[in-house]
Order: structure tokens, then C-alpha cells, then sequence
């Protein structure tokens, strides 16, 4: 049998390799090209625990023996053009491998345990028909792609932990399976949730869940852990504030400190708070004994205020390049008389409102009776909208931050 004769003489020639391999103490085996099935694979591999690089490429293996887990110091495996199917979870004891050639197998999945190879750098799936999951990953590139693993790893590790915690310490009398099907049910729940919400659910689990295991709601436990992630923001931002402070004010006790910055995390949204550190000399007093809420918020909204009016006699000027400074002035008085002291009304109107020389401008100014006021005409909305966006940019803001604060400089004064 001509087919027998092949498959020995290839047989010899794996063992003569592995053979020699140990004879050498060689760190590195080829057996690429030796048509190795599942039947018929060397497990004289495995007493080889020096072997750094492993080829068995282009072989007709469907499956890898787990106690390739075994070879610790492997940092190459090259298993590519082999009709592999899966790859055994035992691979994420080698933490010192580099490289895994897996291309041309069919590989559909990758064990989430491998998020743990964090020296692992080239990983070879092309050619494999990866799930849509793991193939998007992959396609965006390594990190994406353990990313990915990681956060599925670290899944299975919390549902494992929460599950425990369950049954030793939060429902310890309860049936073991209802309270299976109970952390079964919190993780669909929650599958949408990061490592940090899940490892808050073990930690607060107690706190979280009701006395009693048939009052548990999978739906007030995700409202729950929203709730922690609000008081750790919420947290975090103060304390950061209260930071920020004391760089101001160094001699502002850290308790007084702590109460400020409280207090204008309550008063203020993360726009505006960024807006404040930015200014501080606009906002805050020279002295910190006179730092109070209120004087907070009445210098902060003149600051928006003088901000509006600058960008108002910009848009002036660039009307008007000839115009003189006190002209500016008494025409920005007409116009915000005009619109009753609502910038953003008059941020929309402005240019459509003004006549189109300034010599027409200041003879509709010296033809005012007194309390008479300019016309204001409002835009058609596409050169509205065109305005606006100019006017935004000029302000600085072409993100979203910068938006909120045109929106912000713009309201009628209270």
C-alpha cells in the first residue's frame, strides 16, 4: 500500500527530527510538511519543555493536544494551513508566546482565556472563517481584538464570582440552581456593562440586591449599579474640583475646599465648571474667605455676558471695517435696547438688521426719537443657520463644548 509506505517513511522522519531535537537540546522543531494527522501526532513534543519555536504548519491537524499548555518557554507556534477547528484553552499558560500562526484553519473562534497572552503580539487569523464578533475585532486591529477577549474573560470571571457570592453570602439558604438562574438572568441584564460596572456588582452586591432572593429584579440591579456609577462620578468630579481650588486658594483648608467644591459641582454642568477653571481670575475673588456660590454664579454669567457683547462688536467691526470704537458702542446700545437685552435673539438678527453702510447705520441711529429703538429683522433660516455656525466658530467653538457655551452666552440675562 503505496499510501501506508508514504505515511511511515513521513512517520520516521518526525520522529528522526524529534529525535535529534533532543539529542541537540534544540529550542526549535519544524515539522511543517510531515502530513501529521490527529492520530499519528508526536507526543515526544511535549517532554520537550526548552522549545521556544514550534512549526507544524501545512500538516492535517483538525485538533491540538491541550498539553501543548505544557511547553512554557514556546514563543513561537506556527499551526497555519492545518484544518484546525478550535484551539484548546490550555495555549494561555504560554505567557511568553510572541507569535501564533493560525492562517488558513478553521478557526471560527478565539478562547477568551487568551486575553491573558500579553506578549503575544502577531496573531495570524487571515483565512479563517472567524464568527462576526471576533472577525470585526480582528479587523481592526490586535488591541481591538484583546480588548475584546479581555472583556469577555473578565465576564466569565465576574459571573463565576458573583454567583459564589451569591450563594455564600448574600442567599446562603436558597436554592443553589434558582440562584444559577438568578446571576444568569443579572448578566443578560447587564450585558452591555463594562468590567468596572461588573466588578461594582461583586463588590456592592449586598448592598445592591433585596434581603430576600424572590424580591431580586435583574432591572433595578442595572439601575442600581447607574446609581453607583452617578455617585462615583459625582465623586470624582469634586474631588478633582477641590483640587483646582486649592491650586487657586493653597491657604483654602482642605474641608472648606471639599464644601466649594460641592457646591459648585451642584451649581454648575461639566461645560460650564471647564469654562470656570479656565478663568479663574474672571470668577474667583483674590481673598478665598469671600468665595461663595452665589458671587460664583453672578461672575461667571457677567463673564458670559462681556463674552456675547465682544462677539457682538466683532461681528460690528467686520461690518462696519471703518467704524470707530465709540460708534460701536452706542450701536451695540441700540441693539440690545432693541432686543431687550436678549443676546441670542440679537446674535440671530444681527446681521440681517444692519443696514449695508455705515454711513446708512448712522443715519437710522440720528433719526431715533427718543426711546425709540432700532428694527430688528430676523434671518431666513438657511442664512441663519450659516450665522450661527461663523459665529460659533469665531467663539472657539467648533466642538460640542464650545456650541454649549455659545448657547450659554447668548441667554437673556436673568
Amino acid at each position: 500500500f503505496p499510501g501506508c509506505v508514504a505515511m511511515s517513511s513521513w512517520s520516521l522522519e518526525v520522529n528522526k527530527r524529534l529525535a535529534r531535537a533532543k539529542q541537540d537540546l534544540s529550542r526549535q522543531v519544524y515539522l511543517s510538511h510531515c502530513s501529521i494527522c490527529d492520530s499519528l501526532f508526536p507526543t515526544e513534543l511535549f517532554s520537550l519543555r526548552s522549545l521556544v519555536r514550534l512549526d507544524l504548519g501545512f500538516n492535517n491537524l483538525s485538533a491540538i493536544d491541550p498539553r501543548i499548555g505544557e511547553l512554557k518557554q514556546l514563543q513561537e507556534l506556527w499551526l497555519n494551513d492545518n484544518p484546525l477547528v478550535a484551539m484548546p484553552v490550555s495555549v494561555s499558560n504560554l505567557r511568553a508566546l510572541r507569535t501564533l500562526d493560525l492562517r488558513n484553519t478553521l478557526i471560527r473562534n478565539v478562547p477568551r482565556e487568551f486575553a491573558v497572552l500579553n506578549n503575544l503580539q502577531d496573531l495570524n487569523l487571515q483565512g479563517c472563517p472567524l464568527k462576526k464578533s471576533i472577525g470585526d475585532a480582528y479587523a481592526e486591529g490586535r488591541d481591538s481584538l484583546f480588548s475584546y477577549l479581555r472583556r469577555k474573560h473578565e465576564r466569565r470571571m465576574f459571573k463565576k464570582d458573583f454567583e459564589r457570592l451569591l450563594r455564600e453570602n448574600i442567599y446562603p439558604f436558597d436554592d443553589h440552581q434558582a440562584l444559577h438562574e438568578l446571576c444568569e438572568s443579572v448578566f443578560l441584564m447587564l450585558k452591555k456593562c463594562t468590567s468596572e460596572d461588573l466588578s461594582k456588582l461583586v463588590r456592592h452586591g449586598k448592598r445592591i440586591l433585596p434581603k430576600e432572593m424572590v424580591h431580586a429584579d435583574p432591572k433595578q440591579v442595572l439601575e442600581s449599579i447607574k446609581g453607583l456609577n452617578e455617585e462615583e462620578n459625582a465623586r470624582n468630579q469634586i474631588g478633582d474640583i477641590q483640587l483646582r481650588l486649592r491650586a487657586i486658594f493653597p491657604e483654602m483648608p482642605l474641608d472648606v475646599a471639599h464644601h466649594h467644591a460641592a457646591d459648585l459641582q451642584g451649581c454648575f454642568s461639566k461645560a460650564e465648571l471647564r469654562d470656570i477653571f479656565r478663568n479663574p481670575g474672571k470668577i474667583f475673588p483674590e481673598d478665598h474667605n469671600d468665595v461663595a456660590s452665589e458671587k460664583t454664579r453672578e461672575a461667571y454669567r457677567n463673564m458670559l455676558v462681556d463674552r456675547a457683547d465682544d462677539n457682538l462688536r466683532a461681528r460690528i467691526r467686520k461690518a462696519y471695517p471703518d467704524v470707530e470704537g465709540g460708534q460701536v458702542e452706542l450701536l451695540l446700545d441700540q441693539l440690545l435696547q432693541a432686543a431687550d437685552d436678549d443676546r441670542g435673539y440679537l446674535s440671530r438678527c444681527l446681521e440681517s438688521s444692519l443696514p449695508a453702510t455705515l454711513e446708512e447705520c448712522m443715519a437710522v441711529l440720528d433719526s431715533l426719537k427718543h426711546g425709540e429703538s432700532m428694527a430688528l429683522v430676523e434671518p431666513g433660516p438657511e442664512l441663519d443657520d450659516t450665522l450661527l455656525a461663523e459665529n460659533a466658530r469665531e467663539q472657539g467653538g467648533d466642538g460640542e463644548e464650545g456650541a454649549g457655551d455659545m448657547d450659554q452666552t447668548l441667554e437673556k440675562p436673568a
